[in-house]
């Protein structure tokens, strides 16, 4: 199977000043051991020179806009929407309204197409990368589009899309979608090929040491319908897809949360080809990246966003055992809970919408632009696909009105309240949540009022149809009730508008082309002008930052223009109301603007009033599910055998276990002489300095690097430094000029939630060697992802916060490579997140009486259980191979000596101590 080209490479242009790959290298651990690729570092996001500098891409790279190597070529063809090499256009002249001396365009001076001062020699004025003066390039990228099932597939290729992702029925972490069988994947990818598309298979869940198995059977299937990538989070997996399938390229997933430039070399060495970067990266952020890292990248661009930063949120696992990092997320985060006497939706994150930021993005080299959604249905992904279509076909002519028509479609796609996400910076959670609303995915349909025997009038805002899946949600908000449409009768004052909807609906003639508001984008946050990426038609504000519609009337907290016009779509003709149409007449159908009543009886906790969505729409669904697109799927699953092909020899020997587990070892030294202590603050050495500590973690900050020099606790133990998890600019440059100055001081080991993290360190090191360990969030349930990690120079990496007794004990019997570390007692950031909420002081308490606080982690926000963790499991019979230690973490304890004092008994009588065992015994889904 040919791999398709990766264009966005930067072999030449943007030099590795400061890195060499010798033996004497700080990186050179990756030449010590030659079965793993060697380690490649670019330069910082604070000390690059501007990434354009006037000059193009770099040799070896594509020209931008029209060519499209990602994308398999079709026989006698290239890809139907195939461009010319290049095209250039002038950008907008003068800038906003009150801006003078500012483009239109994202970022500082120095960047690609972004404003300088005007004529401020020293900040280099406006910088346009190629072509004459005036003109900027815009790189195409790939639109990559959602399917959680064969019909939202068929509504991918059909609307537009140029790659497409889906799950397998096991693996996907998204596992509550309809995802697909071996065979219906292998329909789907003949397919899209004659169609010149590609599908990428998400295999993105993390797994535990008894799934490898059946992860790798499922795997080989699909490796050999020739999917064009593999999606995945788990470097164990990673490693084995790499090692077994050579063929299929590796895209790291979102929820492997790499964030730097130096992050993405890491995955370069894991045998990544691509990586999905968080929904959390800014525009400044994103540049860095796309310009400087050494592999793609690719990047949301419509959909749900989570209030915790990708790949760090163990809320869902901690309440109930199902982990997001497995597909198998509640979403806790929707719920209403608790603080100071109030209750809300503080964590619920309304959906992002980057349409009106495409052609600022597409000034950036990114591979590809990905629409979430695999738990959507046929009509959100065809609304979707179409409207950024439009906008990137478009983003060099008429992206003005292309804007507007996306606009219309997006309108009626079922999602939530809309905001601009982190594209022009953290967002102030107000600004970004469904905050003292409902965390609805749908389209407003019309507002409820109760009538007599279980029945509500509404007057229609939008089409509506028999069997459509709706969601009554009450005047106070929360989640509402679901159920899919029965009975529909024509209320009393039915007839009211139905007349002038005919001119807006489905089968009045109107739609796209007529469509006039200017203001369906949900308000941002206004920033600083020089960090906002603007276009001619960003959203209208007033000083308040609302956005509104054509006439400046303010949309409703649902985020939905009370005129929006009505798309038209094939499933919802002959919406009309019949000629004889009379009032309490059942109805099929209704078009916005009729006034009719609905049966909403026997849903428990609806008194009747409330705002009515459509989540779904039925007909739309069956329209896609009948089409000869999935006809061709479900044919070609149906001639696939039923069975899956053993395993290859190979990967059988890669799964047995290796010699030296835990079954033939004892305890060593014991538990209590193995404990780690994690501190906030280096003061409290002196609590724990009697216990005789293996080692003492202190967060890697100014305070206690300056207090850890202090004679009174110089060298009482041995040291960690932890970085906090999100090492964002500029707080990365400061990071790794303290460790430089600690390892220049002897200090030598240090601790990371991420890769980027990591890489951080290692980038600091210069020509010497530290110790680097991975935390309980670096993913590690299985020796395989010990192994990757090791490979990458980390020496020590902790099992998972969110590991149960089956997984546990079976690495005990497994054998890592390199040591190994548990994490025994403490209280784990359940969300991690660059949002603040709108939480106030004091506890937030959820319907259950479970209780949790706010606390910051360096650049961002955490969410902590009342509940302290001990997970006593791990003190019982033979421990890991190659244990280092057992973390005890005391950050958030008011008195660390005491808390430690008793963990120590506990470790060294073998006893339990009082904490929730999190997933060790229930078990983790």
């Amino acid at each position: 199977m040919p791999v398709p080209d990766r264009p966005f490479r930067n072999p030449a242009g943007l030099p590795a000043t400061g890195f060499r790959l010798g033996p004497a290298s700080a990186v050179s651990r990756f030449k010590a051991r030659p079965d793993q690729p060697a380690f490649r570092h670019v330069e910082s996001f604070m000390t690059r020179p501007p990434s354009n500098s006037g000059n193009p891409r770099p040799s070896g790279s594509p020209e931008p806009l029209g060519r499209r190597d990602s994308v398999r070529k079709v026989p006698g063809g290239g890809h139907p929407r195939s461009g010319p090499e290049a095209e250039r256009v002038r950008p907008p002249q003068g800038g906003r309204s009150g801006r003078s001396g500012r483009s239109d365009s994202p970022g500082r001076s120095g960047h690609p197409g972004g404003p300088g001062r005007s004529g401020s020699p020293a900040r280099g004025g406006r910088h346009f990368r190629g072509g004459d003066e005036g003109t900027v390039t815009l790189y195409r990228p790939e639109l990559l589009a959602p399917a959680g099932g064969p019909g939202s597939f068929a509504a991918a290729v059909e609307a537009g899309a140029d790659a497409v992702y889906v799950g397998l029925k096991s693996l996907s972490a998204r596992a509550l979608a309809e995802n697909f069988t071996v065979g219906e994947l292998g329909g789907a990818i003949s397919e899209a090929h004659r169609r010149g598309v590609n599908v990428y298979v998400a295999a993105n869940s993390l797994v535990k040491e008894g799934e490898m198995r059946e992860a790798l059977t499922l795997l080989n299937a699909a490796a050999g319908e020739g999917p064009d990538a593999f999606i995945v989070q788990d470097l164990g997996l990673a490693g084995l897809c790499r090692r077994f399938f050579p063929e299929i390229p590796l895209h790291a997933s979102t929820l492997a949360a790499v964030h730097t430039v130096e992050g993405l070399a890491v995955l370069e060495a894991l045998g990544f080809e691509r990586a999905v970067l968080p929904r959390e990266t800014g525009y400044r952020e994103l540049e860095h990246m796309a310009f400087g890292g050494p592999i793609d990248v690719e990047i949301f661009v419509h959909g749900a966003l989570c209030f915790s930063f990708s790949g760090l949120c163990l809320f869902s696992s901690f309440l109930g055992g199902r982990s997001a990092l497995r597909g198998a997320c509640t979403q806790p985060c929707r719920r209403a809970y608790a603080n100071m006497g109030r209750r809300d939706t503080f964590f619920s994150a309304a959906d992002f919408q980057a349409a009106q930021y495409v052609r600022d993005l597409m000034r950036l080299p990114v591979r590809a632009y990905k629409i979430e959604g695999r738990m959507k249905g046929p009509d959100y992904v065809e609304r979707a696909v179409k409207a950024y279509r439009l906008l990137i076909d478009n983003a060099a002519g008429d992206f003005e009105g292309a804007l507007e028509a996306a606009a219309a479609l997006l309108d009626d796609a079922p999602q939530r309240r809309r905001c601009g996400g982190f594209v022009r910076g953290a967002p102030q959670f107000h600004d970004a949540s469904m905050f003292s609303g409902s965390s609805v995915s749908g389209v407003r349909i019309g507002r409820l009022r109760p009538r007599d025997g279980g029945w509500s009038a509404v007057l229609l805002e939008r089409p509506l149809r028999i069997r459509d899946r709706l969601r009554a949600v009450g005047a106070r908000g929360g989640e509402g009730v679901s159920f899919k449409l029965g009975e529909m009768r024509l209320a009393d004052a039915g007839a009211r508008g139905a007349a002038s909807a005919g001119g807006a609906g489905p089968a009045g003639g109107g739609g796209i082309a007529d469509a006039a508001d200017s203001g369906r984008y949900a308000a941002d946050v206004p920033h600083d002008a020089a960090d906002v990426p603007r276009d001619a038609a960003d959203v209208p504000r007033d000083g308040d930052g609302v956005s509104r519609g054509a006439e400046g009337v303010p949309r409703g907290a649902e985020g939905v223009p009370r005129d929006s016009a009505v798309v038209p779509h094939d499933a919802e003709a002959g919406a009309l109301l019949p000629a004889d149409a009379s009032p309490g007449d059942d109805l099929k159908a209704a078009p916005a603007g009729a006034e009719v009543e609905i049966f909403i009886g026997g849903k428990e906790g609806f008194a009747g009033a409330g705002i009515l969505y459509r989540t779904g729409s039925s007909a739309e669904e069956k329209a896609w599910t009948a089409g000869g697109t999935v006809r061709a799927v479900l044919n070609a699953a149906s001639k696939a055998p039923k069975r899956l092909p053993k395993l290859p020899a190979g990967i059988e020997a890669a799964l047995k276990p290796r010699a030296g587990g835990a079954g033939r070892q004892g305890r060593g030294r014991g538990p209590a002489s193995k404990i780690w202590y994690w501190l906030e603050d280096a003061k409290d050495i002196r609590a724990v300095a009697p216990l005789s500590p293996a080692r003492v973690i202190l967060p890697l900050n100014a305070y206690n690097v300056k207090e850890i020099g202090k004679r009174r606790v110089k060298g009482l133990v041995r040291t960690v430094w932890s970085l906090p998890p999100l090492v964002y600019p500029p707080e990365g440059p400061r990071l790794r000029t303290l460790a430089s100055q600690l390892m220049g001081k002897g200090f030598g080991e240090f601790m990371c939630a991420t890769l980027s993290g990591a890489a951080l360190v290692m980038e600091a090191a210069g020509e010497r060697t530290p110790q680097i360990y991975a935390d309980h969030r670096m993913g590690f349930l299985n020796r395989f992802a010990a192994d990757a990690l090791h490979s990458v120079g980390i020496d020590a990496a902790c099992v998972s916060a969110e590991v149960d007794a089956e997984t546990w004990n079976r690495l005990r019997d497994a054998t890592c490579r390199g040591k190994t570390l548990c994490y025994l007692s403490g209280r784990p950031a359940l969300f991690t997140s660059r949002m603040v909420p709108a939480v106030k002081r004091g506890a937030v308490e959820s319907p259950r009486g479970e209780r949790f606080w706010a606390a910051r982690d360096g650049e961002a926000f955490v969410l902590l259980p009342e509940a302290r963790v001990f997970m006593g499991g791990f003190l019982k019979g033979p421990e890991l191979p190659n244990l280092a230690g057992y973390i005890v973490d005391l950050r958030r304890e008011k008195d660390p000596g005491t808390a430690a004092m008793s963990m120590r008994k506990a470790a060294a009588e073998g006893r339990r101590a009082a904490g929730t065992g999190f997933n060790f015994k229930r078990g983790l889904g």
